[in-house]
């Protein structure tokens, strides 16, 4: 189980209340652990949407992703493990209200046909 997970608690309290209802208290506190152990690991390692805007505590780290504040200006910046860096990576920012995966980059322009021959 990943602890450090933002996601971690709502899933475990998720898991935790739908185990409840489908065994009651016919499972042993152990297994019923267990199960919720397992479908938590499984449900943390799907991959997450990456898209929209997502709250800056979900962010990975020490990569670069595209970040912004309430008030709507968006910067590049990496996550450290205390601070969020931008530019140079020597410049820190204030923490960001949310996050975003970076686009794809432009796919390369068709090269230009040798001079005389018609585009």
């Amino acid at each position: 189980m990943t602890p450090a997970d933002p996601r971690a608690a709502a899933m475990e309290q998720k898991i935790r209340s739908i185990l409840d209802e489908w065994f009651g208290n016919g499972l042993s506190q152990s297994a019923f652990d267990g199960i919720m152990r397992d479908l938590l690991d499984a449900l943390l390692a799907l991959p997450v949407a990456e898209t929209g805007w997502q709250a800056s505590d979900t962010a990975p780290f020490n990569q670069p992703v595209l970040t912004t504040r309430r008030h709507g200006n968006m910067i590049v910046a990496v996550r450290g493990a205390d601070e969020w860096l931008t530019g140079d990576w020597g410049n820190y920012i204030s923490t960001p209200t949310h996050w975003m995966p970076l686009p794809a980059p432009p796919l390369p322009a068709p090269p230009e046909p040798p001079e005389g021959e018609a585009k």
